[in-house]
């Protein structure tokens, strides 16, 4: 489970303000790759771990329904207020219980977000809300730093970001947040096909 700090609604609405949108080229390659498994017409999507929406809002154009589930209040708050559409539905729920019935999800996606599941519970969760063919596609970017667009701003803050950076490993290697920092390469997954 997260930290306190997704709990507050003045860190939602920063956090939402300032965190990066996931390219979508990402989404691009996981939906290629979910309609090479599945010949129906993509009906329901589950982000797990949604956050503030942004890539909730992402798998919208693809799907009649697409839910974006997350366990703070305050960014499932933020995430109806700025990036709502009329098939997309958000709730409070932790991932580790989706309310989704079973096999009904196509793809249940979880971005930069897994490090804060207990993955004895959540995977098997995936397995039971995922359809026959169906997908989880996690994926994750380790550089959250502004973009400037300033050559002088973008290298001193790549100073401070550096500093930063090195002194938070100490803390980081002994948390959730290593899975992150380690890019996922120690969890094992519980499917037939595992692409990374």
């Amino acid at each position: 489970m997260p930290g306190k700090q997704y709990a507050g609604e003045d860190h939602a609405k920063i956090y939402s303000s300032y965190r990066r949108d996931t390219p979508t080229e990402v989404i691009e390659k996981i939906i290629s790759f979910l309609k090479e498994k599945l010949a129906q017409p993509l009906d329901t999507a589950v982000d797990a771990g949604c956050g503030n929406g942004q890539g909730t809002m992402l798998l919208a154009p693809f799907f009649k329904r697409v839910h974006g589930c997350d366990i703070s209040e305050a960014q499932i708050k933020q995430a109806k207020a700025t990036r709502s559409l009329p098939n997309i539905t958000y709730v409070v729920s932790p991932a580790e219980r989706l309310p989704f019935e079973d096999g009904s999800v196509q793809l249940l996606t979880a971005a930069t977000a897994l490090h804060w599941f207990d993955l004895d519970i959540f995977l098997p969760e995936a397995r039971r809300v995922l359809c026959v063919n169906g997908v989880m596609a996690v994926y994750l970017y380790l550089s959250m730093k502004p973009l400037f667009g300033d050559q002088q701003k973008d290298a001193q803050f790549d100073e401070i970001f550096q500093e930063y950076s090195e002194t938070e490993k100490k803390y980081s290697m002994k948390s959730k947040v290593k899975l992150l920092t380690d890019e996922y390469k120690d969890i094992t997954f519980p499917f037939e096909e595992v692409v990374r």
